[in-house]
């Protein structure tokens, strides 16, 4: 797929030319159509029939966040929480298959029943209008503060990525849920400032329902398919960078 705005690669997080290429070979283009044809194929929901399918639903109810902070009392902070829950029912972020651990806006994300599984933690902040906007060093930026028995609380998005990734047997990859905007890093590329931003409001809005296209590329980014462990806990996005 040709360079979207609505995915951005910061600091080569991934090979923009890797990623952006439209060869069906040695390309992420490759590895997106492949992940289509398992969707297509499925005989049972998938993330991408999920999305298609509450797409519109989706897109106004991000849309409804902004200008944010309108009024940032407890109520939208609540309804902001339910939506990054269903994102992540859509994402198929789910239990069962997946042992999910929650602690304030942190849900560490690892493989049942093995010791030592780092996984993945998706990190629930607050709205933000551009991929600039992400990381403020100095901004209470999380949805709810991070208090862990006997820690101090962080309320910074970037400060809490730091502390849990650099964490002994810390999660390898994180997945930030800032309203329009989800980011990816992983514990190698993140102290480099390095992450892959997708623009979700965008990519709803636009529709790009075609065979490898803007909606094929952004779920195949976000999906747990992708960023989750699989059983024996390796994370698909580590063998693609």
């Amino acid at each position: 797929m040709p360079s979207s705005d609505a995915l951005i690669v910061v600091e080569d997080w991934i090979s923009e030319h890797f990623f952006t290429t439209d060869a069906t070979k040695a390309s992420f283009h490759k590895h997106v159509l492949d992940r289509r044809k398992e969707w297509d194929a499925a005989e049972h929901p998938t993330t991408r029939s999920r999305f298609t399918a509450d797409r519109s639903g989706i897109a106004s109810r991000i849309a409804e966040l902004y200008p944010w902070p309108p009024n940032p009392d407890d109520i939208q902070r609540t309804e902001l929480a339910d939506l990054y829950a269903d994102l992540r029912s859509i994402l198929d972020y789910r239990p069962g298959a997946l042992h999910v651990t929650s602690t304030g806006p942190a849900h560490r994300v690892t493989t049942p029943g093995v010791e030592g599984s780092r996984g993945l933690v998706i990190i629930d902040a607050l709205p933000v209008a551009s991929e600039d906007e992400l990381f403020v060093k100095a901004a209470d930026s999380l949805l709810t503060p991070w208090e862990p028995e006997g820690e101090a609380p962080i309320t910074n998005t970037a400060r809490l990525v730091s502390k849990l990734l650099i964490a002994d047997n810390g999660p390898e990859f994180a997945l930030v849920m800032a309203g329009r905007m989800m980011a990816i890093t992983d514990a190698g590329r993140w102290p480099e400032g390095r992450y892959l931003v997708v623009d979700l409001q965008t990519v709803a809005d636009r529709n790009d329902y075609k065979k490898g296209g803007e909606i094929d590329v952004a779920l195949t980014c976000l999906d747990a398919q992708s960023l989750a462990p699989d059983p024996d806990s390796q994370i698909w996005w580590s063998s693609v960078l």
